[in-house]
């Protein structure tokens, strides 16, 4: 019963970051992330979580969930993308760029990354 409220929950969460409803997206993720669901799960659901947070303009919230997502993958290189993100909008450049370089270290190849590092 909980896989099925979890499916549901990220279901109805990627659908609604899909239209930008980024505080309906938010609501599902939490929803998701109640369930507690396996590591990489989490990782994913706080990484989407906080990239609602970035489109909702709230830099200290996105930072906070991309920190969570990156204490649970510290290897991926989109929860190093998503903390550089968050300290962009947070106007602290020198992070940003730290973390986007942990980004692109462990993903050499990515052309996001590669533009996100200056």
């Amino acid at each position: 019963m909980l896989r099925e409220h979890f499916c549901l929950a990220k279901a109805k969460g990627d659908e609604a970051l899909e239209r930008k409803d980024y505080l309906l997206a938010k609501f599902w993720y939490i929803e998701a992330i109640l369930d507690q669901p396996s590591r990489h799960f989490l990782a994913l659901l706080f990484s989407k979580k906080s990239l609602c947070w970035i489109h909702l303009g709230e830099g200290l919230l996105a930072l906070k969930d991309a920190q969570s997502c990156g204490k649970l993958m510290p290897n991926w290189p989109e929860a190093h993308y998503r903390v550089g993100k968050a300290w962009m909008l947070l106007e602290e450049f020198d992070k940003a760029e730290k973390a986007f370089r942990e980004a692109l270290n462990l993903d050499k190849d990515d052309e996001e990354l590669q533009l996100a590092h200056w």
